[in-house]
């Protein structure tokens, strides 16, 4: 430092010093600064600043108490309970959903051949879709470890939404201890691959199949079984020897020991779940299984490679959108969160669009899924809309704002139009659907038998809750 600039420095502490409080408690800390002068650069004197002197006599922090340090510890822990809250969906607070509108053009196909179907997957460069379903679904439950031996194995179909009519055909798999929830189909240089997850009772693992379509019969490629693999509840592929996969609980599959524990993850909204991206080796096994992000109650996963995005469902709270690294899926950035107003079930990327799928009763969600006879939750699917914007058309606030998949959401957060909704009297609980090529909504759900086919979108013009009458005046 130049003589001159230190000169300045000095001034300007100097400006300073008299606002600062100043004792004499302590001696004084020499500060030792190198000045250079520019005609004999390597002559040098130590230099002791009096103000810098002043400055280092400032009193230590005062004292903190026992009380102080409650008070503190209570004001965070409140505050970390309020970001938590704010975050998780208000499903609660959804009014109850509304009959399916009348008239429609919704069917439910195949009541008697599609039992209980919990996810669909589109083959590539085909209309047709792949649906994992299971006959026995209400006799077991992954999460809590009931998990009977003997049940019939469960099934995957092709299904033809633009004729709904014809039959679906069963896929020859070859497995017996089959337990299937999420699917997810790409292709391969000979022909197409699906990932299932399978729920067994030996253990949780990703089934990985080779279709032929024209014969129906899947080659049994591999199990893939993992520490990361440890709760799976969907699949997303992201190529052939690639796929994202949602662990959905923490203390799932750990027996009654852990029930309280599972509880506790649920009622606190715990992100004991994860999104992880699994490679696999040239030997078909899992050669790196990778955690992406944590998820509370994970569930659905959607891919669109073509613009390396990738979203995730946290149940409890709404739905995570990342972008990857189309080298490295493992690797994402840019995340954003989305918050719903339902409780998420699976995701679908159709025609450029997210869907979501879900629910608000709890209850009826878990009665059903005990008793086929019991009475069935409504539920909806809804497509993500852009960020509203602050000054968006008042038409377009209106309409996102009494769309009941908006329904105790924050202005910011209406990002959601319902394309299909129903209480449970026409087509109970959609677990997933969306608005197919071609304008078709397909739906399935694990509580419902047979496949919901619309030849339009049931839900027309977006506004299913009455508006206020001001807001009809102010328009």
């Amino acid at each position: 430092m130049t003589l001159r600039r230190f000169n300045r420095v000095h001034q300007l502490i100097s400006a300073l010093t008299p606002v600062l409080p100043v004792t004499n408690a302590s001696q004084p800390l020499g500060i030792t600064l190198t000045l250079t002068n520019r005609s004999r650069p390597w002559r040098h004197r130590n230099y002791v600043s009096p103000t810098l002197q002043a400055l280092t006599n400032i009193p230590s922090a005062l004292p903190v108490t026992s009380t102080q340090l409650r008070w503190i510890g209570l004001v965070s822990v409140l505050a970390l309970l309020w970001k938590t809250l704010t975050l998780r969906s208000p499903f609660f607070l959804v009014p109850p959903l509304p009959a399916i509108a009348v008239p429609h053009t919704c069917v439910v196909h195949h009541r008697d051949i599609l039992p209980y179907c919990e996810d669909f997957a589109a083959i590539p460069n085909s209309p047709l879709l792949l649906l994992s379903c299971d006959q026995e679904r209400h006799k077991w439950n992954h999460v809590s470890g009931n998990i009977p031996s003997g049940l019939r194995a469960g099934e995957v179909w092709i299904f033809d939404p633009t004729s709904p009519t014809e039959p679906p055909r069963r896929v020859h798999l070859g497995v017996e201890d089959f337990r299937p929830l999420g699917i997810s189909a790409t292709n391969t240089t000979s022909g197409t691959r699906f990932f299932v997850v399978n729920q067994a009772l030996a253990g949780a693992r990703v089934e990985v199949f080779d279709l032929s379509r024209d014969t129906s019969e899947a080659k049994h490629t591999a199990t893939l079984q993992h520490a990361r693999i440890a709760s799976p509840n969907s699949v997303a592929a992201t190529s052939s020897t690639g796929f994202y996969l949602t662990n959905d609980l923490f203390f799932a599959r750990r027996g009654s020991a852990h029930v309280a524990a599972l509880a506790a993850e649920l009622l606190t909204a715990a992100p004991g779940g994860s999104l992880v991206h699994v490679s696999l080796s040239t030997e078909m096994g899992v050669e790196r299984a990778q955690v992406v992000s944590r998820l509370a109650a994970g569930n659905g996963v959607a891919v669109d490679t073509a613009t390396n995005r990738v979203w995730a469902a946290a149940s409890l709270k709404g739905v995570y959108e990342f972008h990857y690294d189309p080298a490295d899926p493992a690797r994402v950035g840019n995340a954003r969160f989305l918050r719903a107003a339902v409780l998420v079930d699976n995701l679908v990327f159709a025609a450029g669009e997210v869907f979501a799928s879900g629910f608000t009763s709890l209850w009826g969600f878990f009665e059903s899924s005990r008793n086929p006879e019991a009475k069935r939750p409504g539920g909806l699917t809804a497509k993500v809309l852009p960020l509203l914007k602050m000054r968006e058309d008042a038409v377009e606030v209106v309409k996102r704002k009494y769309d009941i998949a908006n329904s105790a959401l924050r202005r910011e957060e209406w990002r959601w139009e319902t394309v299909f909704v129903d209480d449970g009297a026409f087509f109970g609980a959609v677990s997933t659907g969306a608005i197919l090529e071609g304008g078709r909504y397909v739906g399935v759900s694990l509580l419902e038998r047979g496949v919901v086919v619309c030849d339009e979108k049931p839900v027309k013009g977006r506004t299913v809750v009455e508006p206020e009458e001001e807001v009809k005046d102010e328009l």
